[in-house]
């Protein structure tokens, strides 16, 4: 079985997705943005006093990008967004309406300190300004984002929430989108981390993303979860090298079909297939140096034959 240990994949980092309930707590003595109560594009940058790690990167600050609630950084050639995939916008912008602050506080001592950054009746872009003119802020939601120093991990705390028109602020969709997407590259597009949270509210899925395409196009949680429900995202670790040239190795790497084996080991060898974080996808006996993958989910996946101790990757298109 493909272990989780303590190797890495160069240049992938993978997520294991947990999914629980906690009492929403809102933030005290924190740090408020002020300079536009009336935001759409807040100009926001936190210093949390530790390196917040997405993806393969680490950064020491992070900045609202665009409209929202999405975070990120940027590197040398890379940038880091995650967040809340839906346009955000202060109910300030409608007169007589609630205000929609947003918040941010580090706790705790060092090397176990939590950035913690909260949005409270936060209203949609799609119905402050709507196409008719007739602009709303009904429609309202509260959560938070923890960034963790210890282990790296983001989760996504649910708050009180009033959504009353889910297809308006979801765009099309039942429920919300939260996605990370690290060490983007500004030419292709292709990201070293890519995950979105789907399915259920209370039974979610993690879809690892292979570029912003996914990003974008990959479905959010089909309903609103309720108040308390947490999405922790952990880096997850995994036992995956490229083997030595006495090894093994596959081709084409990106396949929508037929995955080629050149390897010097003996016939009817068993095989695994395990997908991004760990789990195994399909097995069986390498009866010939073809493997048939068009059965597969569109993702990344590892190959490991018995009488090696590492893995391949390939990607499933």
């Amino acid at each position: 079985m493909l272990a989780l240990a303590t190797a890495t994949i160069a240049n992938a980092q993978f997520y294991n997705l947990t999914h629980f309930q906690n009492t929403y707590v809102p933030l005290s003595n924190a740090i408020m943005y002020t300079d536009d109560p009336e935001w759409i594009e807040p100009s926001i940058n936190i210093q949390p006093g530790f390196e917040v790690k997405l993806g393969e990167e680490s950064y020491s600050e992070l900045s609202q990008l665009g409209g929202g609630a999405e975070w990120g950084s940027f590197s040398f050639n890379t940038v880091a967004m995650m967040g809340f995939g839906h346009m955000l916008a202060s109910g300030s912008n409608i007169e007589g309406a609630e205000d929609s602050p947003i918040e941010w506080k580090t706790e705790g001592n060092a090397g176990s300190r939590i950035l913690k950054i909260q949005y409270t009746n936060a209203a949609f872009l799609n119905e402050v300004f709507s196409s008719e003119g007739t602009g709303s802020a009904n429609n309202r939601i509260s959560f938070q984002i923890w960034f963790y120093e210890a282990d790296g991990a983001i989760e996504y705390r649910v708050g009180p929430s009033n959504i009353t028109d889910p297809e308006l602020v979801f765009d099309g969709e039942q429920g919300p989108k939260f996605y990370l997407a690290g060490d983007i590259n500004f030419e292709t597009g292709s990201l070293g981390a890519g995950a979105v949270i789907g399915g259920t509210p209370n039974a979610p899925i993690l879809t690892h993303a292979l570029d912003l395409f996914d990003i974008f196009f990959t479905p959010g949680l089909s309903a609103m979860p309720s108040s308390g429900s947490v999405y922790r995202l952990a880096p997850a670790t995994l036992n995956i090298e490229q083997p030595k040239e006495a090894g093994f190795s596959v081709y084409p790497t990106v396949t929508s079909s037929a995955l080629f084996i050149k390897t010097d080991l003996k016939p009817n060898s068993n095989y695994g297939i395990y997908s991004a974080t760990g789990q195994l996808a399909d097995a069986g006996v390498l009866n010939s140096n073809t493997l048939n993958v068009s059965s597969l989910a569109r993702g990344i996946y590892f190959l490991q034959l018995d009488g090696e101790e590492r893995a391949v990757k390939f990607i499933k298109q």
